[in-house]
């Protein structure tokens, strides 16, 4: 789970639940309001920055799941490759995203 920085980190005991905090500036870029049922509402990651967010966390949990995601989501139709390059400037993982996606398209 994702909080803005200065926000209220949620303790949630099950299922077992990571929060992970995320700069205020940039939390909310490529966030979607979903409706899962009538009268919900929550907010996920879309595609591209879920691939962003994966790209950040590289070094943590691996560069060949970073690539992989990267690769998938070029894979699909539709995809949109400048999309997830947006959204990677303010993250600071612009140069190292273009150059995953340079070799893989």
């Amino acid at each position: 789970m994702g909080v803005p920085q200065a926000g209220r980190r949620p303790s949630i005991d099950s299922p077992p639940t990571r929060v992970h905090v995320f700069d205020a500036r940039t939390f909310d870029l490529g966030r979607e309001q979903v409706a899962p049922g009538e009268g919900e509402g929550i907010r996920i990651s879309s595609r591209e920055r879920t691939v962003v967010d994966v790209f950040r966390f590289r070094n943590r949990i691996g560069t060949d799941l970073a690539y992989g995601a990267v690769r998938e989501y070029l894979g699909r139709p539709g995809s949109r490759p400048g999309e997830p390059m947006g959204l990677a400037q303010e993250p600071r993982v612009g140069g190292p995203l273009r150059q995953a996606t340079d070799v893989l398209l």
